[in-house]
């Protein structure tokens, strides 16, 4: 029988926890406009919000005035994140994804990019008070894809990757632990928790999030992601 792209994605990949595939030209429709499932297990929903709309085979286009909003789940621990992305236009503190317990924010997990490079963020607890936000080394220049991976161990030590590059960040999580596990409630791709006007609002394009609790990937499962990141796979068949 045919292989799957879903199969080959994950032939030499533990499986993510969470996957939300933007690249697509038949999103499903409810009463609120347009979304995409969760590919993992088909219930947790990624909402197109403004003028965005899944109408692409690269991922929809961010004009700098809309997001994707993403329904709430339950990640943290040791975990990895994988985004890829395109920018057209670089912003103060641009946001790619940023997933919090709480509008105004609380327990972030934030990948931005700031200037022309990217930039990754934890915090823990409702008022932030223990955060640790760590540069990556590789220059985002625009109008370019970049695939790009943070990684957090269950003892707090990151590290991140841009199209497979170790980006040196060797830092250690403030909190002394992984990510803190809770509900995340206020999820944005392309936009901030705190809804700060345009500022942090993301000019470019967006393919996919993965997300995977409880596993730090290894360099080798890293090297497979990237070298098969343009697959489209919005279903397990």
């Amino acid at each position: 029988s045919e292989i799957s792209n879903y199969d080959i994605l994950f032939a030499n990949v533990t499986e993510p926890s969470f996957y939300w595939d933007f690249r697509t030209t038949t999103p499903l429709t409810d009463g609120t406009g347009d979304y995409v499932e969760d590919v993992i297990n088909g219930t947790i929903k990624a909402r197109a919000i403004g003028d965005l709309s899944f109408n692409d085979l690269s991922g929809p286009t961010f004009n700098g005035s809309d997001d994707i909003q993403i329904d709430s789940f339950t990640f943290g621990g040791a975990c990895s994140i994988e985004v890829y992305f395109y920018i057209t236009q670089h912003m103060q503190y641009g946001r790619i994804i940023d997933f919090a317990s709480s509008a105004g924010g609380g327990d972030n997990v934030i990948i931005r990019v700031d200037g022309q490079k990217t930039v990754f963020q934890f915090r823990a607890g409702s008022n932030n008070a223990v955060q640790t936000v760590v540069t990556g080394s590789t220059t985002i220049n625009l109008n370019t894809w970049y695939h790009a991976i943070v990684t957090v161990t269950s003892s707090g030590s990151i590290e991140g990757y841009v199209d497979t590059v170790d980006q040196g960040i060797n830092a250690k999580f403030n909190a002394g632990s992984g990510v803190p596990t809770v509900t995340r409630n206020v999820n944005y791709v392309g936009d901030d928790t705190w809804n700060t006007a345009n500022a942090q609002h993301l000019n470019g394009k967006m393919s996919f999030v993965r997300i995977w609790h409880g596993h730090v990937l290894s360099s080798s499962e890293i090297s497979s992601l990237y070298n098969n990141r343009d697959l489209i796979a919005n279903d397990k068949t």
